[in-house]
């Protein structure tokens, strides 16, 4: 991706407290700057999600977006 000036990952998927948070690390990890479309993921806990949304606006600086 930084060979194609790729600096900014838009996070869409299923399992918000898992595997998008596991992704979402390892980009930031990579210095990637991070979206994440609120409406785009998903998890089968409430309390789960709200906790991921909030980790990645928090501890990894991402964007939050509908």
């Amino acid at each position: 991706m930084r060979e194609r000036h790729i600096d900014t990952l838009h996070l869409a998927g299923v399992a918000t407290d898992i595997c998008v948070l596991h992704t979402a690390i390892s980009a930031y990890n990579l210095n990637y700057n991070l979206v994440v479309h609120r409406n785009a993921v998903a998890t089968f806990n409430p309390g789960g999600q709200e906790w991921a949304l909030n980790h990645f606006k928090n501890a990894l600086g991402a964007t939050i977006v509908a």
